[in-house]
């Protein structure tokens, strides 16, 4: 049994994410700064880079460089910033937040659903974002790949 591979490649321009598509990617993940880590890009960069590109358009959602713990007034950044990218043609979000963000995730990701939603958080596990979210979560065993 073979687990597909999604090929996802990390853009900060409509030219990269054109590349991306002809180079093999399925999906592409638009940001801005990539030098600082990546933050949320332009409306006018979403719109220009969903004209181009027909493959899946996640678009991180971060409102500054830094940690991950954000202020009420940063949050309701992201929210819009993702209603925007909605609106703009992007099929989902990438984002992080710190576990003291706990409480306000889950009025955040209202507004992501019925997209698919990336956390980038390597001090989280899955588990823990579900149990926040109130969402199912089933760990599953896959064969690991054989070499040949």
């Amino acid at each position: 049994m073979s687990v597909p591979v999604v090929l996802e490649v990390c853009v900060d321009s409509v030219e990269s994410a054109v590349a991306s598509a002809q180079g093999g990617a399925q999906r592409v993940e638009l940001c801005s700064d990539l030098a600082q880590g990546g933050v949320t890009p332009s409306g006018g960069l979403i719109a220009m880079t969903r004209k181009r590109v027909a493959i899946g358009l996640q678009v991180l959602i971060r409102p500054r460089a830094g940690d991950f713990g954000y202020t009420a007034d940063e949050f309701e950044v992201m929210k819009r910033d993702i209603l925007l990218a909605k609106q703009l043609g992007a099929n989902g979000v990438s984002s992080g937040f710190s576990t003291r963000m706990r409480t306000s995730i889950g009025r955040g990701v209202h507004n992501c659903r019925p997209w698919h939603v990336h956390w980038r958080s390597p001090f989280i596990a899955p588990s823990t974002w579900c149990s926040i979210l109130r969402l199912p979560w089933k760990m599953s065993s896959r064969p690991a790949p054989t070499a040949s």
